[in-house]
């Protein structure tokens, strides 16, 4: 009877779903570009379009507006204006499977 009951625990236990953190592992991370650092402050993963990220960066401590970075199509929205991604970018912090 007790080996029936840890068998039905670690069965169960199983199938606990974890959460997940892979995504907001960036969150923090700095870099330096061009002699400026550049720091991920928040990311936001959608739920819909997973492939898109609301970031807010900061430069030289300076806080950045939220941007959208498309990591499939490879451009950035910033207020409604649609560009592509730029040499000073921190996309390896944003797109995890792009690699510059």
């Amino acid at each position: 009877m007790k080996f029936f009951a840890l068998l039905l625990v670690f069965i169960s236990s199983c199938f606990i779903a974890l959460p997940a953190i892979a995504a907001n592992s960036d969150v923090g991370k700095c870099r330096t570009y061009d002699g400026h650092q550049i720091c991920v402050v928040s990311k936001k993963r959608s739920s819909k379009r997973y492939w898109n990220f609301r970031v807010v960066t900061s430069t030289d401590g300076k806080e950045n507006p939220e941007e959208i970075y498309n990591c499939r199509g490879k451009f950035k929205i910033l207020d409604g204006k649609i560009s592509s991604f730029a040499q000073s970018d921190p996309v390896e912090f944003i797109c995890p499977s792009l690699k510059k």
